[in-house]
């Protein structure tokens, strides 16, 4: 099914954000499909993480609104209880795991559980184990992020988010950090929930991934969406100069 066809679980309307007198990114607006793949491409400080963390109001926008399930969410307001609904409906991944050093897998993953959807110690231990067992880690639950790879610290840390149940993923560079072996292992993960039908936003310097995973790629530079289109046409047949010169730089790394 063509992604354009189906309605959009994500719309980003008029998003602008300033730190002091430097401007991060301004004018952003583009819809994103339920159960779709968006990509996010560009060069460094362009924007992109800054921009993803404003859609959970990791960072508050200073003006536009992103629309969740139908959902309003202005920039400059925050009423608890939608941003309690936020929460409940979006995952997030980052590029530095933010795990709890003295819990273990299990730990980290039911901690979640208990905090955001109130479940007993029992019930968040099962759901648990099963998140673990869904990127590959059930035989590590018990085992401290220090006694982890890189690799599987950031499969606990999508586990965690998953367990949750969110409505859409976001995802923050997942595979920067770590080394070819371990990216290798984290987007294999990422390639199977892309299967499952769940709404992912991925910022991404991951060109493979980009071009055979999602639907659709946006590219940002100088803080601005100067480019969203399907990959097949992106990668073949870029539109914008500055999408080409970025294209190029990290076909020839």
């Amino acid at each position: 099914m063509n992604g354009a066809a189906r309605p959009p679980l994500v719309s980003v309307r008029g998003l602008s954000k300033s730190f002091g007198d430097h401007l991060v990114f301004s004018d952003v607006d583009f819809d994103v499909p339920a159960g779709s793949v968006t990509a996010i491409i560009g060069p460094s400080g362009s924007g992109k993480s800054t921009m993803l963390r404003c859609l959970n109001r990791l960072e508050e926008p200073d003006t536009g609104e992103v629309v969740i399930a139908g959902t309003v969410y202005p920039a400059g307001r925050k009423p608890v209880d939608a941003a309690r609904t936020l929460h409940a409906d979006v995952g997030m991944v980052f590029q530095s795991f933010n795990l709890f050093p003295h819990l273990t897998a299990l730990e980290n993953v039911a901690l979640a559980l208990r905090r955001v959807r109130r479940l007993s110690r029992g019930e968040a231990a099962e759901r648990a184990r099963a998140g673990l067992a869904e990127v590959g880690l059930a035989d590590r639950a018990g085992h401290r992020p220090s006694q982890l790879s890189g690799g599987q610290q950031q499969r606990v840390a999508i586990a965690r988010a998953l367990a949750l149940e969110p409505r859409v993923l976001l995802l923050d560079e997942p595979t920067s950090a770590l080394d070819p072996e371990l990216r290798a292992e984290v987007l294999q993960v990422l390639r199977r929930l892309a299967g499952s039908g769940i709404t992912m936003l991925v910022v991404t310097h991951e060109m493979r991934f980009a071009e055979q995973v999602a639907g659709d790629v946006l590219v940002m530079a100088e803080g601005r969406v100067i480019e969203h289109a399907p990959p097949a046409r992106l990668f073949s047949a870029p539109q914008h100069e500055r999408t080409r010169q970025f294209l190029k730089v990290v076909r020839e790394q």
